[in-house]
Protein backbone atom coordinates (compact mmCIF):
# COMPACT_ATOMS: atom_id res chain seq x y z
CA UNK A 1 0.00 0.00 0.00
CA UNK A 2 1.23 3.64 -0.95
CA UNK A 3 2.08 5.80 2.41
CA UNK A 4 1.01 9.39 0.79
CA UNK A 5 -2.42 9.07 -1.11
CA UNK A 6 -2.78 12.35 -1.43
CA UNK A 7 -1.24 15.92 -0.71
CA UNK A 8 -4.07 18.94 -0.92
CA UNK A 9 -1.43 21.67 0.28
CA UNK A 10 -0.31 21.38 3.87
CA UNK A 11 -3.00 18.60 4.25
CA UNK A 12 -1.76 14.84 3.46
CA UNK A 13 -3.99 12.03 3.59
CA UNK A 14 -2.07 8.54 4.27
CA UNK A 15 -3.25 4.89 3.13
CA UNK A 16 -3.34 3.55 6.75
CA UNK A 17 -5.11 6.87 8.07
CA UNK A 18 -7.66 6.13 5.28
CA UNK A 19 -8.58 2.21 5.91
CA UNK A 20 -8.75 3.44 9.36
CA UNK A 21 -11.74 5.29 8.30
CA UNK A 22 -13.37 3.20 6.34
CA UNK A 23 -13.14 0.37 8.62
CA UNK A 24 -14.99 2.79 11.25
CA UNK A 25 -17.61 3.85 8.78
CA UNK A 26 -17.87 -0.23 7.96
CA UNK A 27 -17.90 -1.13 11.86
CA UNK A 28 -20.75 1.23 11.79
CA UNK A 29 -22.60 -0.22 9.26
CA UNK A 30 -22.03 -3.53 10.42
CA UNK A 31 -23.73 -2.65 13.77
CA UNK A 32 -26.24 -0.51 12.37
CA UNK A 33 -28.01 -2.77 10.34
CA UNK A 34 -28.70 -6.06 12.19
CA UNK A 35 -29.80 -3.29 14.93
CA UNK A 36 -32.40 -1.58 13.06
CA UNK A 37 -34.07 -5.05 11.85
CA UNK A 38 -34.46 -5.83 15.20
CA UNK A 39 -35.71 -2.36 15.62
CA UNK A 40 -33.31 -1.20 18.14
CA UNK A 41 -33.96 2.59 18.80
CA UNK A 42 -30.97 4.48 16.79
CA UNK A 43 -29.93 6.62 20.29
CA UNK A 44 -29.14 3.08 21.67
CA UNK A 45 -27.11 2.32 18.45
CA UNK A 46 -24.99 5.08 18.50
CA UNK A 47 -23.95 4.78 22.54
CA UNK A 48 -22.83 1.57 21.73
CA UNK A 49 -20.72 2.61 18.65
CA UNK A 50 -19.16 6.01 20.60
CA UNK A 51 -18.14 3.60 23.64
CA UNK A 52 -16.18 1.36 21.29
CA UNK A 53 -14.83 4.33 19.70
CA UNK A 54 -14.35 5.97 22.91
CA UNK A 55 -12.09 2.72 24.14
CA UNK A 56 -10.08 2.70 21.04
CA UNK A 57 -9.08 6.92 21.25
CA UNK A 58 -7.99 5.79 24.70
CA UNK A 59 -6.02 2.96 23.80
CA UNK A 60 -4.54 4.99 21.12
CA UNK A 61 -3.75 7.87 23.49
CA UNK A 62 -2.46 5.77 25.82
CA UNK A 63 -0.08 4.18 23.36
CA UNK A 64 1.11 7.55 22.54
CA UNK A 65 1.67 9.06 25.11
CA UNK A 66 3.80 6.34 25.80
CA UNK A 67 6.08 6.46 23.19
CA UNK A 68 6.39 10.08 23.92
CA UNK A 69 7.48 9.89 27.25
CA UNK A 70 10.00 6.84 26.09
CA UNK A 71 11.26 8.62 23.67
CA UNK A 72 12.32 11.53 26.18
CA UNK A 73 13.97 9.54 28.70
CA UNK A 74 15.74 7.73 25.94
CA UNK A 75 19.78 7.85 26.35
CA UNK A 76 20.01 8.20 22.30
CA UNK A 77 18.05 11.80 22.73
CA UNK A 78 19.63 14.91 24.55
CA UNK A 79 16.74 17.22 25.34
CA UNK A 80 18.40 20.79 26.25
Amino acid sequence: MKNELLHIGPLTIYGYGLMIGIGIIAGYQVLVRPAERRLVEQRHIFSIYTAVVKVVRGLYQSRSSWTVSAFKHSKFVTIR
